[in-house]
């Protein structure tokens, strides 16, 4: 019989997942077992099949088990380097759901690396413990600047905790400890304990390390780890330090959760990218020469689904080479190219390159009222756009034959908008190809071991220093050996206004893509269903331009950008359906506008009208003027002349003189028992929405 959560203490699924570990974990299930029939483990473990089931996916993306195509599902080796990097989505979720169970594996990662280092240290190997050891004195001691002594003090004494605690892996020689001890604390947040007690303890460790006592080593390891989880959970007041809860936000597309290290300050955030309000995304490489996607099941009659978050990583034309081995694409690929190669599609985009006209793709970017464009540099397949000095251990000439990235930031910026770049960071199919099955699994089986963390970190720096990017798009997380926040802090040296997306998954970076507390955030989603291009895809599959101006006004009112994703075919061009929607959405910019770009949000993003039409409210950045964009009826039918439409929840100021942003002309109001009434003219026929200006804001 299935337990119960009240019997078991927890949700059926954790209980699946915590009596499959217990088999493994026990021995009764060992490297390289195969897991019984899934009826029949089920039935072992006391579940019903379907929470097995789970259980079973969630150690696959773990890497605790792996799925081997017509053979069924085998305990891995458990190699820690294997293991850890596929930890990263699933830690931050398992240190809020068992903090008890996190904080114990924590205490005996740090506790090992604290007496192997004790074992191994040199004179040469502690000097960057040392030195660790001083920046965090002078964290504690040193003044603050006036007005942010607080969050001043936790920066500066996190960045040297952090720095400290890669010293001591360093030492050991175990760069999975030192990851794993990175991914713990990252998946919390910081107790920020910059008190004598903890400083003592970290001038105690350096001590029992530099006189080579293991023992004295792990105890204090463990001491400091206690005290910085117990500050870390006491109550607001309690704590050495202001504590300030984690923020869960969603990846874009088909990603895994992550756990934002602080809140976004609108500050800093640059003031370009909050006024851009609108980007476009270009997937463009080898995978659109096949450019083909399963539709999802719900769009077969032409639905859409209405975020890209929603739609899973199968459906996406870009992730083709993921989805070669089982499946519909896989069928698809048998039927259309006779399992041939991925890469024998390689010299059909390199014919394309050569007639390709970057300057085309950025006159219609402009057109479409974009302020910013962002280029994918290199996606999951490992494909290079740009001619990267930086050498593949693997496949030479794995990329493209002309200057991508390159050619598209100047014809870019020729126009005036920011240029930036997209880098799969954390999964790369090149290095490993036959470790990828499936679509399922294609995020998840990331390149490990510092010699990718090296290729990522000297590629992105590559980027950065040769076209100076305005904005860092990154995916899939950073590699586990890697440093992604040295990384940002020396690209903000270098290009000072420019913005970094969480999906780095550290504090350093700061461009969200769920709606945060007040603070500025993006959306990103295909035009269509899918970022790279999908032949089956057609107008029906793809947002009209009324559809994208009700978009983007619902996102900028709640202090949000809009990056849409543009596909073009296998040729360079870009599909007819897509590039209709988006003129139409440039269009619309010209007249109205005012209303988006350099905005800022009211004090309330929408209200609706007593007939059930949202409106959208958006102030300029000197807060004189407000913006209200109501939406027009349900059936698109402009409202008859000198309709009223009533806000609810709205009370204008008797002497307030709206008038219509496009023309000028003023709009008569009263009060209503509900709200404010307005007498509107007919809705423009060729708008979804009447724009007004209230000036002077209320």
């Amino acid at each position: 019989m299935e337990p119960t959560q009240a019997s078991a203490g927890r949700s059926a699924s954790e209980w699946a997942l915590h009596q499959l570990l217990d088999l493994i974990q026990s021995g009764s299930l060992g490297p390289g077992d195969r897991l019984p029939p899934e009826r029949n483990l089920a039935t072992r473990l006391g579940v019903s099949r379907g929470m097995a089931r789970e259980a079973i996916s969630a150690l696959v993306t773990m890497g605790v088990l792996e799925s081997r195509h017509g053979a069924g599902v085998f305990v891995t080796s458990l190699e820690p380097a294997t293991v850890l990097p596929r930890l990263v989505p699933v830690v931050g979720i398992m240190a809020g759901n068992h903090p008890e169970d996190m904080a114990r594996l924590h205490a005996q990662i740090e506790e090992a690396a604290a007496a192997r280092a004790a074992a191994r240290a040199t004179p040469d190997s502690l000097a960057a413990l040392t030195q660790a050891l001083t920046a965090l004195r002078i964290a504690q001691h040193e003044p603050a600047p006036r007005g942010h002594r607080d969050r001043f003090k936790q920066t500066i004494w996190r960045l040297s905790d952090d720095r400290f605690h890669r010293a001591v892996a360093n030492i050991a020689e175990d760069p999975v400890a030192e990851g794993m001890i990175l991914l713990l604390r990252g998946s919390r947040e910081h107790a920020e304990c910059a008190s004598d007690e903890v400083l003592r303890l970290h001038e105690s460790l350096v001590r029992a390390i530099a006189d080579h006592e293991p023992d004295a080593a792990r105890h204090i390891a463990r001491t400091l780890v206690d005290l910085e989880l117990a500050a870390h959970a006491a109550p607001p007041g309690a704590a050495p330090a202001e504590t300030r809860p984690g923020r869960a936000v969603a990846g874009p597309a088909a990603g895994p959760a992550a756990t934002a290290d602080e809140p976004v300050d609108d500050r800093a955030v640059a003031e370009w990218f909050r006024d851009a309000k609108l980007g476009l995304i270009v997937h463009w490489g080898i995978y659109s020469v096949p450019g083909w996607a399963p539709l999802p099941p719900d769009t077969a009659d032409g639905a859409r689904p209405g975020t890209a978050e929603e739609t899973p990583g199968r459906y996406f034309a870009e992730w083709y080479q993921a989805s070669l081995r089982e499946g519909p694409t896989a069928d698809h690929h048998e039927r259309e190219h006779q399992g041939r190669p991925y890469r024998s599609f390689l010299p059909a985009f390199q014919s394309a390159l050569r007639e390709w006209s970057p300057q085309s793709w950025a006159d219609d970017f402009a057109a479409c009222g974009a302020r910013y464009v962002v280029q994918v540099a290199k996606h999951h397949d490992g494909f290079l756009l740009w001619p990267s000095r930086v050498r593949h251990p693997r496949d030479e000439e794995w990329r493209a034959s002309r200057d991508v990235v390159g050619e598209m930031a100047a014809a870019v910026r020729q126009h005036g908008m920011r240029f930036g770049i997209f880098y799969s960071s954390g999964a790369d199919w090149s290095f490993d190809p036959e470790a990828v099955t499936g679509a399922s699994d294609a995020e998840t089986s990331r390149p490990t071991g510092t010699e990718y963390a090296r290729y990522v970190e000297a590629q992105w720096r590559e980027l950065i220093e040769t076209y100076r990017p305005d904005g860092l798009w990154n995916d899939t997380g950073y590699p586990a050996a890697g440093d992604a926040r040295r990384l940002i802090r020396d690209y903000r040296a270098l290009v000072p206004d420019g913005v970094a997306t969480e999906r780095f998954r550290t504090s350093e970076a700061g461009i969200v893509p769920a709606p945060p507390e007040g603070g500025p955030w993006e959306s990103v989603r295909p035009v269509g269903l899918s970022f790279g291009w999908n032949r089956q895809e057609s107008a029906e599959h793809t947002l009209t331009g009324p559809e994208l101006v009700l978009m983007l006004m619902d996102v900028v009112a709640r202090n949000g950008n809009l990056l849409l994703g543009v596909s073009p075919d296998d040729h360079g061009a870009l599909p007819p359906h897509q590039l209709a929607a988006l003129r139409y959405l440039g269009q619309w910019l010209e007249r109205f506008g005012a209303a988006v770009y350099a905005t800022r949000p009211w004090q309330r993003a929408t209200a609706s009208t007593a007939d059930g039409r949202t409106v959208w409210f958006t102030r300029d950045k000197a807060g004189e003027n407000l913006y209200l964009t109501v939406e027009s009826g349900a059936t698109g039918r402009a409202a008859a002349e000198g309709a009223e439409t009533e806000i609810v929840g709205l009370r204008l100021p008797p002497d307030a003189r709206p008038v219509l942003l496009d023309g000028g002309g003023p709009v008569a109001h009263h009060a209503g028992s509900r709200g404010s009434v307005l007498r509107l003219p007919a809705s423009p026929a060729d708008s979804p929405v009447t724009v007004l200006r209230l000036s002077p804001a209320i």
